[in-house]
């Protein structure tokens, strides 16, 4: 009986220790896969998960390698029709949850700075905190002497 009661006490210590260092989904595994732009509210935006982009709506998908695609509008205005077109960029996030998304474009690049509020499997929300354009180095001709 001793034996038993040891083997059970023994039994519901390592299940306890092994459920006690499983991990936490990381914030980076929980923003990987493409996010529909829904909806803005003052400086917070919402995306909503998705399989795929749509045709008519801008959104980014973050990538594992830190790649991500950022789908917008390729056009200098808003004038219908809106075109939407995949651009590639980087992203990083900080350990003070602010998201960096770096976006090469066909004349430019550009660097936006997010400050994560929450995400699930469903929604992710963020706050714009900043952008600017990185200016690309201008290649001069060789000048023959």
């Amino acid at each position: 009986m001793i034996k038993n009661v040891k083997f059970i006490v023994f039994s519901a210590l390592i299940i306890i220790t092994m459920n006690s260092f499983q991990k936490e989904s990381k914030l980076e595994d929980k923003l990987i896969g493409v996010w529909i732009y829904n909806v803005a509210e003052g400086d917070q935006i919402t995306y909503d998960k998705a399989k795929k982009f749509k045709k008519d709506v801008g959104g980014i998908e973050f990538k594992k390698d830190g790649k991500l695609i950022n789908r917008e509008n390729m056009s200098w205005c808003g004038t219908e029709p809106v075109t939407f077109k995949n651009y590639n960029g980087t992203w990083k996030i900080s350990p003070d949850s602010i998201i960096t998304i770096t976006t090469e474009y066909d004349r430019d690049k550009e660097e936006e700075t997010l400050k994560f509020v929450s995400v699930d499997d469903h929604t992710l929300k963020v706050l714009y905190i900043d952008w600017h354009k990185i200016e690309k180095p201008v290649m001069l001709p060789k000048q023959n002497k």
